[in-house]
């Protein structure tokens, strides 16, 4: 630590063995030195629904951060032009007018800019006589269904559209925004449930395989 001048803050119990009878401390966050005086807090986080055997940390620090100017992204997928559908004829004109107003290569060190314009010009062309498909946006799906989440999202979607007949109310006693707001905290919580149970199911699946089947403990810790 002290050679690579790294520093650490102690928290605790990190570590709970699953038969509950050993724990310790094995998790660290580290940091630099230099940066001793940025760190606010390193803490444990009591997550209810952590089912690992590890208790997380959290680094809370100071920083700077500028802001930049994002480029604008849009749902265009790059794809290859399909030239078989394309009016070669208009590309080549279209091309060739362009072609003909760029100014002559005068010194080597132009040579850059002249390659980064033709680059444009050949973009542009293509791009206005074979415009790229706008893919919409997937709905995401939910990470697990059975029958109780189905009936929940039905409950959900009726009740959002018995909301947005309504005029779409917001009003915080409003009766069908109370509704649509139930439903909607419901199905998060019977997701977040079934997740709880999957994760649990699956470590017990692996500490049982460590022990009558390696193959399948391997199998299981490789997902």
């Amino acid at each position: 630590m002290s050679e690579h001048k790294l520093s650490t803050v102690e928290c605790g119990i990190t570590f709970i063995h699953p038969s509950g009878q050993a724990m310790s401390a094995i998790d660290y966050i580290l940091f630099q030195d230099r940066y001793t005086g940025n760190v606010v807090k390193i803490e444990k986080q009591e997550i209810n629904s952590n089912v690992s055997d590890h208790i997380p940390l959290m680094l809370s620090l100071k920083c700077d951060i500028s802001y930049k100017k994002m480029r604008e992204h849009t749902n265009a997928k790059n794809s290859k032009v399909n030239w078989n559908k394309v009016d070669k004829n208009e590309y080549k004109t279209l091309l060739n007018e362009k072609l003909e107003k760029i100014k002559p290569i005068s010194e080597k060190l132009n040579l850059d800019q002249a390659f980064d314009e033709l680059t444009k010009i050949i973009s542009d062309t293509t791009l206005k006589i074979a415009p790229r498909k706008r893919k919409g946006k997937k709905k995401k799906k939910l990470p697990l269904m059975n029958e109780e989440i189905l009936q929940a999202v039905k409950r959900k979607k009726t009740a959002f559209f018995v909301w947005k007949q309504h005029g779409r109310p917001k009003e915080p006693g409003n009766f069908y925004l109370k509704e649509k707001t139930i439903t909607t905290y419901d199905l998060r919580k019977l997701c977040r449930k079934e997740q709880a149970l999957e994760r649990i199911n699956a470590r017990q699946q692996i500490l049982d395989a460590k022990s009558s089947d390696t193959a399948l403990f391997y199998k299981l810790i490789r997902k």
